[in-house]
């Protein structure tokens, strides 16, 4: 199982992708999206997700069904068997109950990274 799991937030722009890529370029493991966790237990119950709306939208049902709980769910038989001294990369985590559920699931592996950079270079990134 991985050694580290860090749990990347911020804005939309803020550089979270950009700074997983690099950890994993200095580190084997494996980067986990969020929207794509969304994605496979959306398509496992029957649910369409085709839009960036849609994708919020059930996100928000996730975190409220299960308290922010269904990242560590998803995320545990994924890493299961990567090998010792993995580095795990969640981009990204939206609330404080994703980060304890983490916590409370995979102990003093993960690590919270959260991100912010000035609005005038969050927009220039967003617009390309």
């Amino acid at each position: 199982m991985a050694s580290t799991i860090v749990a990347l937030s911020g804005r939309v722009s803020s550089g979270k992708t950009t700074l997983a890529n690099m950890l994993l370029k200095r580190r084997p493991g494996q980067r986990f999206g969020t929207s794509d966790l969304i994605r496979e237990l959306a398509q496992e119950e029957g649910h369409l997700v085709d839009s960036r709306r849609s994708l919020q939208e059930y996100g928000e049902r996730l975190d409220t069904m299960t308290r922010g709980h269904w990242v560590a769910d998803a995320l545990a038989p994924l890493i299961v068997d990567l090998p010792g001294g993995s580095l795990v990369v969640i981009d990204s985590i939206r609330l404080a109950e994703q980060i304890d559920a983490l916590r409370r699931a995979f102990g003093r592996r993960v690590v919270h990274v959260h991100l912010t950079a000035p609005l005038e270079n969050i927009a220039a990134r967003y617009a390309k």
